[in-house]
């Protein structure tokens, strides 16, 4: 068995395995050998066949299959040795299988094309100058957030008729499509285009509705489910919406007891303690959004200023055949621009990953799913409740998915550690701006 290599560019080339009879003929042999002890042919006892009939019978099969499992392992095995930096997998010459004739030849060649990771220049420096808003807070949205802290922690109570802070609820019905589900929908919630009709009802009254335009896409399927709202969708179905009760949040006053309900017993025991700690929360939460609106600053930098050759033509061919009529050409071609930037950017990561060495340990992978999961419960002090059982609850997260789960919290980790290592050396200027301003600046990467 000969094995060739021929890199015709940086980036493209192909491999060329060249097979002789002595390299799969034992194999098949073998293989025929082991069908003749089990066959069952009629006329025959079993173990009884003659070879030749076993051969003229499975010969062929056996032998596209033997030489099928070899071309695999070797190529395979020839891609480690040689430390092939590929993209996608290698892609069998359609051309040169179309020539074989299985049934006279003995000898074959087959050609693999591939596609490689051509090296690249990569500047994380401080010459690398990106801006960060510090967004600064104001009294509007200082005031909303109490108001709504005060909605969220106070009391329902019924109202004559609804406005825009209202809560229906009520039956969605369609009996065609057998739909019939009690809900309860803040009108807030309902799109800003259809909520003039949800204003202004009373208890009894019925709503025709376009789930599709007046509910948010995401309210829509958590309320009825995807398949369901798949289904009206189809079907360009109305549905009806019976009130049977409107109500509104009575805002809470601002008191001990509401003080515990926002932060935990006794965190804060004045009112002043509880606008600071509101303030650091708002502040908190402003430097998130920033950090998030940051790192799309550096993926959109580094892609515009790091020149990574790839091809494309072969990315393309690949998709199409591994995703196995999926996604069309059409598809591939309108997405491939998104594509590109998503594997430039991972091979970005990676090249900083194995310069710095930076890898993500057993511990770490647990405590990042810890973390989460303790988010999910509601913060530390829902969490304690569940403190015996947490490593074990983890655990089996880690393990489920067939440890794709594990995967994914592994590269987390490493993700925030390649991130750590851009911002510690790169240069961020800090721009101050107030809550509007950053929303334009967020609007205008949509």
């Amino acid at each position: 068995m000969d094995i060739i290599l021929d890199k015709k560019s940086p980036i493209e080339g192909s491999i060329k395995i060249k097979l002789k009879e002595s390299d799969y003929q034992p194999l098949v042999e073998e293989k025929l050998k082991n069908y003749a002890k089990t066959a069952q042919i009629k006329g025959f006892r079993p173990g009884k066949v003659p070879q030749g009939m076993i051969k003229k019978m499975y010969g062929k099969g056996v032998m596209i299959e033997e030489i099928n499992n070899l071309l695999s392992k070797n190529l395979n095995a020839y891609i480690r040795e040689q430390n092939l930096p590929l993209l996608g997998e290698p892609i069998p010459d359609t051309e040169d299988s179309a020539k074989i004739d299985w049934e006279t030849q003995k000898d074959f060649e087959f050609t693999f094309n591939i596609g490689l990771v051509d090296d690249f220049k990569l500047d994380v420096s401080p010459k690398q100058k990106i801006r960060k808003f510090k967004i600064e807070q104001d009294k509007k949205a200082f005031n909303e957030t109490i108001l709504r802290l005060r909605k969220d922690f106070g009391e329902k109570a019924p109202q004559n008729k609804s406005d825009n802070e209202s809560i229906l609820t009520g039956t969605l019905a369609n009996s065609e499509l057998g739909i019939s589900k009690g809900v309860s929908i803040p009108v807030a919630d309902i799109e800003k285009k259809e909520q003039k009709k949800f204003i202004g009802v009373k208890t009894g009254e019925t709503i025709i509705l376009d789930p599709a335009k007046a509910l948010k896409t995401g309210n829509l399927n958590e309320i009825l489910g995807e398949d369901l709202v798949q289904k009206i969708t189809e079907e360009k179905a109305t549905l009806s919406f019976t009130i049977s009760e409107v109500t509104h949040m009575v805002p809470s006053e601002k008191n001990q007891e509401f003080f515990d309900k926002v932060f935990g017993k006794d965190a804060v025991k004045t009112e002043v303690e509880f606008d600071q700690k509101v303030k650091d929360t708002i502040a908190e939460n402003y430097d998130r959004e920033s950090d998030k609106l940051l790192e799309r600053y550096i993926y959109d930098h580094l892609l515009k200023e790091t020149k990574i050759n790839t091809p494309d033509g072969f990315l393309k061919e690949w998709l199409l055949l591994s995703n196995e009529g999926k996604i069309s050409k059409d598809q591939i071609d309108a997405e491939f621009k998104d594509y590109l930037k998503d594997l430039k950017w991972s091979l970005i990561k990676n090249k900083i990953a194995k310069e710095q060495d930076l890898d993500a340990s057993e511990e770490e992978v647990m405590e990042k799913a810890r973390a989460t999961f303790i988010e999910q419960l509601g913060g530390p002090m829902v969490a304690a409740q569940f403190k015996e059982q947490m490593d074990g609850i983890v655990k089996n997260y880690l393990q489920g998915e067939n440890g794709n789960n594990y995967v994914r919290t592994y590269n987390l980790v490493r993700d925030e550690k390649i991130m750590a290592y851009i911002r510690e050396n790169i240069t961020i200027q800090e721009k101050k701006t107030d809550p509007e301003g950053f929303k334009k600046a967020v609007a205008a990467l949509a």
